[in-house]
């Protein structure tokens, strides 16, 4: 079977979206984190992957449409959103992307928030209703992790990331991107 070098092309037939992608790749991947949940990390590991595997394209965006018309040659997109329009949705729905998706306790990501980024009690409120009304439409194949899982082990949390998105990955490769990424070495204080 022929490896595609392009995107698949996704449009509406009849008001049903018509995806093909063949084998592994090339791949769409919809990173769709709970704010402050540890989606960084899962972002920067799948990216790190896939561009060992081709050319990405990647955006923090709501909407995988909006983002595929911009990806031009890339054989791989990646979107990372805390929200997602009816389309995306849809796509998500019929198995159009690999969905991926951190989370934690609610209460500590609206604290993190505000905490983070000195917001507001009800601002913080408001915009974890938008990512909750996201999360209860995710589709049932979503990779989902755990905060503490991917705090406490980044490697085993790597692999997981790993093996939804590349089949045929080295675990080492994993390993690697998960010591690189991992919470405790980026707030390491600098050496001079």
């Amino acid at each position: 079977m022929a490896r595609r070098t392009s995107l698949p092309t996704l449009r509406t037939q009849g008001g049903e979206i018509v995806a093909s992608v063949i084998g592994d790749a090339p791949l769409i991947v919809f990173i769709a984190g709970m704010p402050r949940s540890g989606s960084t990390f899962t972002f920067n590991i799948v990216r790190e992957l896939l561009e060992r595997r081709g050319r990405v394209h990647h955006e923090p965006h709501y909407s995988i449409l909006s983002v595929l018309e911009r990806s031009e040659n890339a054989d791989h997109l990646i979107v990372k959103a805390h929200s997602a329009d009816p389309m995306t949705l849809r796509l998500l729905s019929v198995g159009a992307a690999k969905v991926v998706c951190s989370f934690r306790r609610p209460e500590d990501a609206i604290a993190s928030r505000m905490e983070a980024f000195d917001l507001t009690l009800k601002q913080s409120i408001e915009d974890m209703s938008s990512w909750l009304s996201m999360f209860r439409s995710l589709p049932a194949s979503t990779l989902f992790l755990d905060f503490e899982e991917i705090q406490n082990h980044p490697v085993r949390t790597a692999i997981r990331i790993a093996r939804e998105v590349c089949p045929g990955f080295v675990v080492t490769e994993a390993a690697r991107l998960a010591r690189k990424y991992s919470k405790k070495k980026l707030k390491l204080p600098l050496m001079r």
